[in-house]
């Protein structure tokens, strides 16, 4: 199920849906818990609770939150939280939590905080650690 709310500007999948189309959207999306859009989303802005799976993401800025499945995620600023597992991952800024596991990443900054299993990297900056203590991120 989908709602929308044109005030605000902003799409929600309910908790535990099914969407096998494409959505496109000028404004945020909200993505609830466990669901599968199988088309794919493009937006401005696009987050996802855990336990998703989302075919293809193309927005400026995507939150996908932890144990989710992506095919491709293209965005400006994009954070992956821990133990997500996807093919390719494109963005300006890209930052992974750990436990993940990507087959590529490409991106100018690309931050990887803990223990992530990526195959193929390319950035102009990697920073790759623990990064917990920094504030400024």
């Amino acid at each position: 199920m989908i709602l929308v709310d044109k005030k605000s500007n902003l799409l929600i999948v309910k908790k535990r849906s099914v969407v096998d189309g494409w959505i496109k959207f000028d404004g945020r999306v909200l993505v609830g818990l466990s669901s599968s859009i199988l088309g794919g989303i493009e937006a401005k802005e696009v987050y996802t609770a855990r336990n998703c799976v989302v075919r293809s993401v193309n927005a400026k800025k995507v939150v996908l939150g932890a144990f989710n499945f992506f095919e491709k995620v293209k965005g400006d600023d994009v954070l992956i939280q821990s133990f997500c597992e996807g093919e390719v991952l494109v963005g300006e800024v890209v930052k992974i939590s750990r436990g993940c596991k990507i087959k590529e990443v490409k991106g100018k900054v690309i931050l990887i905080d803990g223990d992530s299993l990526i195959k193929k990297i390319d950035g102009e900056k990697v920073l790759a650690g623990c990064f917990q203590d920094l504030k400024e991120f």
